[in-house]
């Protein structure tokens, strides 16, 4: 039976073959050398009065495996009758220049509408290409706006900088020159100390020959007050209160406590301290007046009790104001290591400081 290619077509469509499924199957069977691939196959079943080989039309119609059988059974009588219907003489196979004519047109057809959908598609993707540039350059242009700002506020730092980099050397130059004369004024304080040491040296030295002097005359003295008392005390005992001389040289005159002279005199006096300070040049220092805390109230002083929020201390039986720096007591009276103040027990009337009774040690109290 003599099939066109176009009735092959609906034949194999029918058997539930595509185009591409009919072109695999004529491949496997009849070899790949034989012209039956897809391209050609659509070609083909495309044409209207291409005849189809007896070989291929028998093979389409009795061989080809049916793939959807309800559309087989639907399709054979429709079949029958358009093959019924176009029974006829063979016909005349056409020019092939013409079938090629007529495929390179339905080709290009083809192609054609595939060229203008991608253009269509290129144009549209070129638009919106062209929009994303568009935006891109703004930004672009913003950011290019930005920098220059950024730029010129770098270059008022940049000036700034320099400015201060001036200032900077200015300062530097005036500290050179601070220096320098920071260094003459050192080197000139150098030279009036050495010269003030000289002239210390000798205010020393005249002060040891003065000190020398008044110790020889405190030594006749004590003699002349010693021998006066020896005698009183041979003729009866005195009736005021006793003499109490002090004489405190250095650091170690505390330790020469309740030592008298000749007729009870208490003497508080510590040769060898003063001898050492008279040789080592201290003599020439003013020496430090100690007065050691009384045994007993000092007139006028204030009596117990003694006000502790004032920080008041009571020591033998008077009240005693604690001074906040330590020995040498200056003018004021040491009690064990700390110096102390009486407390007047009328602000308005000093103490009297008095020598003690006749016969009361006096000598620095301990803790």
């Amino acid at each position: 039976m003599q099939l066109l290619w176009r009735q092959a077509a609906l034949i194999w469509q029918a058997k539930g073959y595509s185009n591409g499924s009919a072109a695999d199957a004529l491949e496997a069977h009849f070899g790949s050398n034989e012209g039956f691939s897809r391209s050609r196959i659509s070609t083909l079943a495309a044409l209207k009065c291409e005849p189809c080989p007896p070989e291929v039309a028998d093979f389409i119609l009795n061989e080809l495996e049916v793939l959807n059988a309800k559309r087989w059974a639907k399709f054979q009588p429709e079949m029958t009758a358009a093959l019924e219907a176009e029974a006829g003489p063979p016909i005349t196979p056409r020019d092939l220049r013409e079938v090629g004519k007529e495929a390179a047109s339905s080709i290009a057809d083809m192609m054609r509408g595939w060229l203008d959908a991608a253009g269509s598609t290129l144009q549209a993707f070129a638009s919106k290409g062209g929009t994303l540039l568009s935006g891109m350059a703004a930004q672009l242009d913003s950011l290019g706006a930005k920098l220059d700002a950024q730029g010129a506020k770098l270059d008022r730092t940049r000036g700034k900088i320099d400015r201060v980099e001036r200032r900077l050397d200015k300062q530097s130059a005036q500290l050179a020159v601070l220096q320098t004369t920071v260094n003459n004024t050192e080197a000139m304080t150098e030279v009036l100390v050495a010269r003030t040491e000289t002239r210390e040296q000798q205010r020393r030295r005249d002060k040891r020959h003065l000190m020398m002097a008044i110790f020889g005359m405190g030594v006749l003295v004590i003699g002349a007050m010693g021998f006066m008392t020896w005698q009183s005390a041979s003729r009866a005992a005195p009736s005021a209160p006793a003499l109490c001389l002090m004489v405190n040289v250095g650091q170690g005159g505390a330790d020469m406590a309740a030592r008298t002279l000749p007729g009870g005199i208490p003497v508080l006096f510590d040769l060898q301290t003063f001898l050492g300070a008279l040789m080592s040049g201290e003599m020439g220092k003013k020496a430090p007046v100690e007065l050691y805390m009384p045994a007993r109230p000092l007139p006028g002083q204030k009596l117990p009790p003694c006000e502790s929020r004032l920080k008041e201390k009571e020591v033998n039986g008077g009240c005693w104001d604690k001074n906040a720096e330590g020995p040498p007591c200056e003018m004021l009276f040491r009690y064990g290591d700390g110096c102390y103040r009486p407390i007047a027990a009328d602000p308005s009337k000093p103490v009297t400081l008095v020598p003690d009774a006749a016969g009361q040690e006096h000598h620095p109290a301990q803790h």
